[in-house]
């Protein structure tokens, strides 16, 4: 399991830092708004995660 959050940290770093090259190189508001959305994503993702974490680790 912890390889796995290891993969998605490093995906979501590789993602956030393709969104910042590409708006500072371009200027497109575009990136930004990918950036945006990537991050409310993987929040929601990452709060799911937990609380089912949670919620398994209290039933055993």
């Amino acid at each position: 399991m912890l390889a796995l959050w290891r993969l998605w940290a490093i995906v979501i770093i590789l993602a956030f830092g393709w969104s910042a090259i590409s708006y500072a190189l371009t200027r497109n508001p575009r990136y930004l708004k990918l950036s945006q959305r990537l991050c409310k994503w993987t929040g929601g993702l990452g709060l799911l995660l937990t609380l089912f974490w949670l919620i398994g680790k209290l039933i055993r």
